[in-house]
């Protein structure tokens, strides 16, 4: 007996959508959020910098961060420097509006050969 393929597809969908593992999650940032409460995957509870978000991600996952000049929060690299933001794990990182209207003011520049960045003086 051969189903219609329209019951079948939505079935399968189900399943696929019921691990939940497989999709990546979406971290929030916004500088301006007087309530941020970790892991950060709405704008009500956003990080109010970069790095505790990207702490909180996990391998694959989105980081949205809006408008604003982000200067604080730092991390310590394995070289004993430290920068604004370290990403040490496959994230997407992504401003909603563009970097004219989200700046994250560095404290060392330094772009690898498989980055792309943009380096600016720190207050």
């Amino acid at each position: 007996m051969n189903r219609p393929f329209t019951a079948i597809l939505p079935a399968c969908l189900l399943l696929l959508g019921a691990n939940s593992g497989v999709w990546a999650a979406t971290q929030y940032v916004d500088l301006n959020n007087p309530a941020p409460s970790a892991p950060y995957t709405s704008w009500a509870t956003a990080a109010t910098n970069i790095q505790d978000a990207v702490d909180a991600a996990a391998a694959g996952d989105l980081i949205l961060v809006t408008n604003g000049v982000y200067q604080t929060g730092a991390r310590a690299l394995p070289d004993a420097t430290s920068n604004r933001v370290a990403v040490t794990k496959a994230v997407t990182l992504l401003s909603v509006n563009g970097p004219t209207v989200t700046t994250i003011m560095v404290i060392k520049c330094r772009v690898s050969s498989t980055a792309v960045g943009r380096c600016g003086a720190s207050p």
